[in-house]
């Protein structure tokens, strides 16, 4: 994330995970909103992907998050998170 994006505050503000999570490496994935969002999510939180026809990430929270890639762009993206992880 290049500093001109990054948003602007300190621990209290909640913003700080933003350095944390680029000193640790990828510590999520990041996918897409139907409104051309961007977030990162915990792949650990996942309970289930599906196409319906959008694809729908329901989290072991209930919460649901609808997004642009597909149900196999997702896997393939948390392929690579875990491969991260056993690779340290």
């Amino acid at each position: 994330m290049r500093e001109s994006q990054k948003p602007q505050g300190g621990r209290s503000s909640g913003w700080w995970c933003y350095d944390w999570i680029e000193k640790r490496g990828v510590e999520m994935i990041e996918v897409t909103k139907l409104n051309g969002v961007k977030v990162l999510v915990n792949p650990h939180l996942f309970e289930v992907v599906e196409e319906t026809p959008d694809t729908v990430i329901t989290l072991t929270t209930g919460k649901k998050i609808i997004v642009k890639e597909s149900r196999q762009e997702i896997k393939n993206l948390v392929i690579l998170y875990r491969k991260g992880i056993f690779a340290d």
